[in-house]
């Protein structure tokens, strides 16, 4: 990523070799040199104090957040998530010469950093809302919990600790014993400093710097033109401010005054039709186009109806700001969106969409959140007014609410007992149904550290006209708590995921090996190390059952090993073998659909063609939104079973449709049978089903 870094840009009238790219934090040694972390480039640059710049240290995976500190010797703290989906944080530690050393680990999802003056550190976790203590010798403890995760922390020379949580609006106050207080209140906070004499600055969502007093008494420091993102104080009481898009660092005196110690990028030309493509007021009333903007993702096809939402300064200004479902013609609000949480403007994970049936009369719209969709509404409009909103989301959670409280887990905050996660899919089908599939979880990050953790999974038909579900499939279960694995392990695994996606197997093999080597116990290194030899050019699948095994020996219950056993049973023309373990895929986890239909296809070269029928109609049950991929099998089944008339009518009703890999239903179903002939099943009939489907594929 460093040698993305390009450019030249001056400091304090000197030329320097490139530009910040995505800064995110500064922090002072003692010596007023400046470090600043540049969280794409994962780089530390230190600029000493007179603008020359070097580089501290690359090659280092950076906080998203406030992650350098300094303590009293001038040993810099570094926070350094791991993996693939930032979890399992560590604390890094430098040295004034620059010599690396692991401080902490297991840090969860770190987001900002500060030191007191005893050398305490202070971690806000943004996974947990949790503010963790460690020790100058590294010993951790749960300082706070602030329910949503704390966005900044910064401490003042009496050791209290300053922590600004965003979503509530406030910036909590803790005394070095604990002791909480409402320090501000009504500020989203985005950056956050305290310099010597205890008055605490602040950058929210707006172009001001507050200052407040150390009795809380708030006044205006100074107007800036861009979205701050860290502050930090050098000796002489200077404040240092980042701007994260255009890279460029501001100096402000003790009076206000600006001046540039880093210039940063210009904006970005806008090509003239750009505006068209994102929200706006235009077309709104007076009365709303100061507050509101109209979600260009929301506008049904007739242009006639639309969910609007308030602008990031409204919604912090009126806590009760709501998102709106409107008509844009002769203009009026049909209602407000049945949500706890609307969407507003610049919104952190975030977002804001909708689904419309053909004639505009039905929509699904979809507010994100996290991890996944936060709530999906169905709303159902007659003669242009609004005749029915119900959160189909809602009705999802319903559906596994009982299966969730006889797991007894554990909630995912004080707020939400589960969450729906990023793969739930809630899609409308025309004017009469949406369909719906997915999974929830009280634990999203998966680190399976909890012995409480709760995973469910739904698939559901709702019937628009009726409001009522016509098809459900519930079930979820309690996930063993795992040991966690070393966060360097976690590094190599995920190398080895990234190449393997990459279809470099034999690079992959080479990571996941050196995550086993530093913890032998890893159950995903061994999977995937097998999939990855079984994937290669010439494939290990002797070796690839083995670490197969392993997986399986180290989690009995990881049905993705069984699945993937399978899969390699199946290479080895070991069909029982392959049936036998994707049933146990089937058994252990939430999501069956795939595996009926893998069922199926190795029962079709088992020669045991009615078992293929069986599982394949369990698959259309499970997972009826993949209809036309199973129903490949199905037809197959049909065919060996000697039902040609059935297997007919499927190949034919299909034989057009599109599969998700944009093949035709009878180019896969040609693939297919030549995979079944070259693995000895036939039958007379084949050849019939070829005439049909190949003078249409061959036309094509």
């Amino acid at each position: 990523m460093a040698a993305l870094i390009s450019a030249l840009h001056l400091v304090r009238g000197e030329q320097q070799d490139s530009e910040l790219i995505h800064p995110t934090a500064l922090a002072f040694d003692s010596s007023s040199n400046l470090f600043a972390a540049d969280h794409s480039a994962e780089t530390i640059f230190k600029f000493t104090p007179d603008g020359r710049r070097s580089v501290f240290v690359s090659g280092v995976r950076l906080s998203d957040g406030n992650g350098l500190a300094f303590d009293a010797a001038n040993n810099l703290f570094v926070l350094s998530p791991s993996g693939k989906y930032h979890v399992g944080g560590t604390i890094l530690k430098f040295s004034p010469d620059g010599t690396q050393s692991t401080f902490a680990t297991g840090v969860g999802l770190p987001y900002s950093l500060a030191i007191d003056p005893s050398g305490n550190l202070f971690v806000s976790d943004w996974d947990t809302g949790s503010i963790y203590k460690f020790t100058p010798k590294g010993d951790k403890s749960v300082f706070a919990t602030t329910e949503i995760a704390a966005k900044i922390l910064a401490c003042d020379q009496a050791g209290n600790l300053f922590a600004g949580v965003p979503l509530k609006h406030s910036i909590f106050k803790y005394e070095p014993g604990g002791t909480k207080s409402d320090f501000a209140t009504g500020i989203t906070t985005y950056a956050l400093a305290v310099d010597k004499a205890g008055n605490v600055y602040v950058g929210d969502t707006g172009n001001t710097i507050f200052k407040f007093t150390p009795t809380g008494a708030k006044s205006d420091f100074a107007e800036v033109t861009t979205s701050r993102r860290s502050f930090a104080f050098d000796a002489s009481a200077n404040l240092f401010v980042v701007e994260t898009f255009s890279g460029a660092i501001s100096k402000f005196a003790s009076d206000g005054a600006e001046s540039v110690f880093l210039a940063g990028r210009p904006p970005p030309e806008q090509e003239e039709e750009a505006e068209s493509e994102t929200d706006s007021s235009t077309g709104l009333p007076d009365k709303y186009a100061k507050n509101y903007l109209i979600a260009r993702s929301t506008i049904s096809p007739n242009k006639k109806f639309a969910v609007i939402y308030p602008t990031s300064d409204y919604a912090q200004s009126f806590d009760a700001a709501k998102d709106y479902l409107v008509a844009l013609e002769s203009f009026r609000i049909l209602g407000p969106l049945k949500t706890e949480r609307p969407y507003h403007q610049n919104q952190s994970h975030g977002g804001l969409s909708a689904e419309w049936s053909n004639d505009s009369s039905v929509g699904l719209i979809t507010l994100d959140s996290k991890w996944g969709p936060g709530d999906v509404l169905l709303v159902e409009l007659r003669d242009g007014k609004l005749s029915r909103m119900t959160n189909i989301l809602r009705k999802a959670h319903d559906l596994l609410l009982a299966n969730y409280r006889k797991a007894k887990a554990e909630r995912y905050n004080d707020y939400y007992d589960f969450i729906f996660i990023e793969d739930a899919t809630f899609k409308l089908d025309g004017t009469n149904r949406v369909l719906i599939e997915g999974q929830a979880d009280t634990t999203p990050n998966d680190l399976g550290l909890s012995d409480r953790a709760w995973r469910g999974y739904v698939a559901a038909i709702w019937d628009i006209p009726h409001a009522r579900f016509t098809t459900t499939k519930v079930s979820g279960h309690r996930r063993k708590k795992r040991e966690a694995e070393p966060d360097e392990a976690g590094m190599y695994a995920a190398k080895g995921e990234d190449k393997k996606s990459e279809s470099d197997f034999e690079g992959a093999i080479t990571d996941y090996t050196r995550a086993l080597e530093l913890y032998p116990k890893y159950t995903e290194a061994y999977r995937e190390r097998g999939v990855a030899k079984a994937s290669k050019k010439e494939p290990d699948l002797q070796g690839a059952i083995a670490d197969l095994d392993r997986a399986i020996e180290l989690d009995p219950d990881d049905a993705v090993a069984y699945a993937e056993r399978a899969d390699v049973q199946a290479k080895r023309k070991q069909y029982s073998a392959a049936i036998k373990d994707i049933q146990e895929a089937i058994d252990f986890d939430l999501v069956k659909g795939p595996y009926y239909s893998d069922l199926a296809w190795y029962q079709l070269f088992n020669r045991n063609p009615r078992e293929a029928i069986a599982a394949s109609i369990k698959s259309l049950e499970w997972s009826p939104d993949n209809a036309v991929t199973i129903k490949t099998n199905l037809a197959h089944g049909y065919l060996f079973d000697n039902q040609f008339d059935k297997a007919k009518a499927i190949y034919l009703e299909n034989k057009d449709a599109k599969l998700p890999d944009e093949r035709t239903f009878s180019q896969a179903v040609l693939e297919d049978f030549k995979e079944l002939e070259e693995g000895g099943i036939t039958h007379p009939d084949m050849e019939k089903i070829k005439a049909l489907l190949s003078t249409e594929t061959d036309a094509r």
